[in-house]
């Protein structure tokens, strides 16, 4: 079954609290990945409360928000930018675990922002969440489509681009 865009909604709406809450304590975080791992699915665990179990290094994900054995949150996370394969990777976690959200991020210790890849059915969207307000900026929306190979395939939705000013 596929969830709800309010589930959805609601499931970043306390992912980006977690994270505003990780980036309050942990201002420049440059430990190993496991450390900022446990770090962060603390955060999260604060966020969406003591009715969802927050684990690290399960089934695949980085961070796994679940509850009464259904996937909410499977979360993968890099300090930079993610590769092709990491990416693949959560399409796949997404496909197979059918989560309410799927997401990617990298933390990017030199920028102001976090880059992150929300997972949807059938796009990928790139944001750039400011780490001071967590503003966001959606930066791109691309659409799957698959080709007569049956790789996947990213094309760019004009609608979503952000235009370059100047």
């Amino acid at each position: 079954m596929k969830p709800k865009r309010s589930e959805r909604i609601e499931c970043f709406r306390l992912f980006r609290s977690g994270m505003l809450s990780f980036f309050s304590r942990y201002k420049d975080e440059k430990e190993r990945k496991s450390t900022t791992s446990h770090r962060i699915a603390a955060s999260l665990s604060s966020s969406f409360g003591s009715s969802y179990d927050v684990d690290i290094d399960y089934r695949e994900s980085d961070i796994l928000v679940h509850k009464d054995g259904k996937a909410i949150a499977a979360i993968l996370w890099s300090s930079g930018y993610l590769s092709e394969d990491d990416k693949r990777k959560a399409m796949r976690i997404n496909e197979t675990l059918s989560p309410v959200l799927t997401l990617a991020f990298s933390l990017m210790p030199d920028k102001s922002y976090l880059l992150v890849y929300r997972f949807e059915s059938d796009q990928l969207e790139y944001l750039h969440i400011e780490k001071e307000d967590f503003s966001e900026t959606l930066i791109r929306s691309v659409r799957k489509n698959e080709d007569k190979d049956g790789q996947l395939l990213f094309a760019l939705k004009e609608k979503g681009r952000r235009k370059k000013k100047g």
